[in-house]
C-alpha cells in the first residue's frame, strides 16, 4: 500500500495559528521505502519574528526561530503555496506513482 504523509508545521494549535511549513512524502508501505525524488516541500510566508513575538508562546519562541525567519525571508504566500501543491498532487509522477 502507497500512501502519501503530510506533514504541517504551525506557530501553535489554536485554530488562529498560521501555517509555516508544509511537506507531503509518498511512501510505499509495503516496500517500506520513502520516494524521496517524488517530495514536496514548502515554506509559508509569515511575518518577522519579531513582529509576531509578542503572540507567540515561549516554547515557539525558543524553537522556531530559525524556521519563522526562513519562513518570513524565503516562504511562499498562500495563494502560491496552494497553485504549487495543486500542480504537484495533479502531476503526472504522482498520479502514476499512486495508479
Amino acid at each position: 500500500m502507497k500512501v502519501l504523509g503530510i506533514d504541517l508545521e504551525s506557530l501553535g494549535l489554536d485554530e488562529d495559528s498560521k501555517m509555516i511549513e508544509l511537506a507531503c512524502v509518498p511512501i510505499d508501505l509495503k516496500n517500506k521505502k520513502i520516494e524521496h525524488d517524488l517530495t514536496f516541500h514548502v515554506l509559508i510566508k509569515v511575518d518577522s519574528f519579531e513582529d509576531m513575538y509578542e503572540s507567540l508562546s515561549p516554547w515557539i519562541r525558543k524553537n522556531n526561530k530559525e524556521t519563522i525567519d526562513e519562513a518570513h525571508k524565503y516562504g511562499k504566500d498562500l495563494s502560491e503555496v496552494k497553485n504549487n501543491l495543486t500542480n504537484y498532487l495533479q502531476s503526472k509522477e504522482i498520479k502514476d506513482y499512486f495508479n
